[in-house]
């Protein structure tokens, strides 16, 4: 062995020994062990230091010192010491100082012997500084809890305890045995076994939980909506209290919102200066003339209307500009009319309750203002059908302009319609007081029509305060609304029928409402509506839906009817019968009660004719009473004409006495 060598490596012994004094140092060829026991070093270990009373101490350091380290080996370690804030030991790592964390770590196959807590020595997952517990899968952030409890899925801020970027999907049945109240499920619910009259079936749907102590409050409850929402729906509001004046009244019907005085539509027209025929029809629809449907459908605004059973003295019309007047012969009439909308062809339909006056001189001599004509009797509206107003006349040649009327310039429909005939012909219609209809060209519509006033005499113009418009947020639910009080439900397989009597559910399918507490009989619901448009013109709103339209016939039209149908209008046929298979009780109860009110009325107006009859035959003093009656009596007699009519209730007026009892 070299000397100077030998020398070195002595030195360098000599040089450990004094530094570990009162320990033993043994060299091997690839190890060296530090211990005093005198124990070789481990093969496989490059240092072995064994001590039963002491430790090892790695270099320390401030962090600014361990930073200072110019170029650190991978894995070298240092302690960096107090008072630094990362007092503790670090290792440098691919060009990182990296903290060895002093508490036990979470292991990738789990830990043992764990105490959860809060206090010291417990052991917890998470963080220990005010820093976010953030959760990754493949290196991108899933979730995140934060310092103040929101816990975020999908979200890096989330904002209430659990905030949810997604979807969330439930399933199965709660856990425990006993559902605590504000539990979620998704399942799906069986009947097997049905209680009647159901048959069995499946859904399948998200249930809540309330597990409460008040009666129809516990157990599972259905979280799906079977209801769409409307948003920002507009909407109309009738004005409330309707009232029927009983007395004498006017209402003009039509926005007055121009003037016009073509040929085509004034009533006062002459387009041409040779021999001229004219016939203008003008429709008023249903809506327009009921003050509550005028104010849901057409104008809002409206606050008067007709009366279902008005009695229509005199129409007018308001004239704005009188070019004097024109001494044409003509009539204006009134009638019922079912069309919505007029045409070319007009309406030629024949009405039985239709009145006419005859004119001469139909254009007025001199003024504006309303121009009205009177009918001899006063035309009555069912309440149900429209109105047509026609006048129809026959003009010489004439130098004299149209006068211009007072017009609603777009009614929405076509509510005007013309007929203009040559010279020689006629053009009269179905109400012109007798005339043929003749003659007529150049038949067209229009959209304007003159505003009518309509004159009454008893019960005549209803009012009501202006509707209102608005819009809202409404719900559509497209099943039905079965309503039945006291039936507590026991869940999910017996419901309690303890406390009711037959029939349950009465179930008339989607978009119905069945009450418990309604008056219905077998699912139909009784009603009595007969009596109400005769007596005060008006069906109850809760029949409107259903029996609105009605209206008596004739005894004219009942015994047509009925010789017909081999059945009274007010009951059903065989046909019916064998369609829906028998009549509930309760449907044969309503057809016997309209039958008994319908009769009921036949009699009445039976009397009133033998009455107005008796004063007709008489000749001594007569009330204002027993006029009334004559008048409808004489206003039934189809087989006089208009002015044999106007003689007989001539003679009657000179027959009235005050003092008549």
């Amino acid at each position: 062995m070299n000397n100077a060598l030998s020398m070195t490596r002595m030195r360098k012994l000599t040089l450990i020994s004094g530094v570990l004094a009162g320990s033993t140092l043994l060299a091997q060829t690839n190890n060296v062990a530090i211990n005093n026991n005198g124990a070789a070093p481990n093969t496989y270990a490059i240092l072995d230091v064994q001590s039963t009373g002491k430790g090892v101490l790695i270099p320390r350091m401030t962090d600014v010192q361990r930073n200072a380290i110019a170029a650190p080996a991978q894995g070298l370690t240092v302690y960096v010491t107090a008072p630094d804030a990362e007092e503790g030991f670090w290792y440098y790592e691919a060009g990182v100082w990296t903290r060895i964390n002093p508490g036990s770590p979470w292991t990738l196959s789990g830990n043992a012997t764990t105490v959860p807590g809060t206090g010291v020595g417990q052991n917890y997952l998470g963080t220990a500084d005010a820093q976010p517990l953030v959760f990754r899968t493949n290196n991108i952030e899933r979730a995140r809890l934060l310092t103040t409890g929101e816990f975020g899925v999908g979200t890096t801020t989330p904002v209430e305890e659990l905030d949810v970027n997604g979807a969330i999907m439930l399933s199965g049945t709660q856990a425990s045995a006993v559902p605590v109240a504000g539990t979620i499920r998704y399942t799906t619910y069986s009947a097997v076994t049905p209680i009647a009259p159901f048959t069995a079936y499946s859904q399948t749907y998200h249930e809540g939980n309330l597990n409460g102590t008040n009666v129809g409050f516990t157990g599972w409850r259905k979280l799906e909506n079977d209801y769409t929402e409307v948003k920002g729906m507009s909407y109309a509001a009738s004005g409330s209290p309707v009232a029927c004046n009983p007395a004498p009244a006017s209402v003009a019907l039509g926005t007055a919102n121009g003037v016009d005085a073509t040929s085509n539509i004034t009533p006062f027209a002459n387009n041409s200066a040779t021999t001229h025929r004219v016939r203008h029809q003008y429709l008023f629809r249903p809506s327009e003339l009921d003050v509550e449907l005028n104010q849901l459908f057409n104008n809002p605004a409206a606050t008067q209307g007709l009366c279902a059973g008005a009695q229509v003295a005199s129409i007018g019309f308001n004239v704005i500009v009188n070019p004097g007047q024109k001494a044409w012969a003509g009539s204006v009439a009134i009638k019922h009319s079912s069309l919505n909308a007029l045409t070319g062809a007009m309406d030629n339909t024949v009405d039985p309750a239709g009145r006419c006056v005859a004119t001469v001189g139909l254009q007025p001599s001199a003024g504006v203002g309303w121009k009205t004509y009177t009918f001899p009797t006063p035309f009555v509206w069912d309440g149900i059908r429209g109105i047509v107003i026609e006048v129809s006349f026959a003009g010489g040649i004439s130098a004299i302009a149209n006068a211009q009327v007072q017009v609603t310039t777009n009614t929405g429909f076509n509510s005007t319609a013309y007929n203009h005939g040559a010279a020689g012909g006629t053009c009269n219609g179905t109400g012109a007081c007798g005339n043929v209809p003749g003659l007529c060209t150049n038949n067209g519509v229009s959209v304007i029509r003159p505003v009518v006033q309509f004159n009454t005499n008893a019960n005549g113009v209803s009012t009501a305060p202006p509707g209102t418009t608005s819009s809202g947020d409404f719900v559509n639910y497209h099943g039905a609304l079965l309503v039945e009080g006291n039936l507590p439900w026991v869940l999910p397989t017996v419901l309690n029928w303890s406390a009711q009597s037959a029939p349950y559910y009465s179930f008339k399918g989607p978009g119905t409402i069945a009450a418990q507490q309604g008056i219905y009989d077998d699912a139909v619901r009784l009603t009595d509506h007969v009596f109400d448009r005769h007596f005060d013109g008006r069906v109850m709103s809760s029949d409107a839906a259903e029996h609105g339209t009605g209206r008596n016939l004739s005894i004219g039209e009942m015994t047509a009817h009925t010789r017909t149908k081999r059945h009274l209008p007010t009951m059903k046929g065989r046909a019916d019968w064998e369609k829906s298979g028998g009549f509930a009780l309760g449907d044969v109860t309503n057809q016997l009660w309209a039958t008994t009110e319908t009769q009921a009325l036949y009699l009445i107006d039976l009397q009133e004719r033998t009455e107005g009859l008796a004063v007709l035959s008489g000749t001594g003093p007569i009330s204002p009473t027993q006029f009334e009656a004559a008048k409808q009596a004489v206003a039934s007699m189809g087989t006089l004409t208009e002015a044999e009519k106007a003689v007989l209730l001539d003679g009657c007026k000179q027959r009235i006495s005050t003092t008549t009892r």
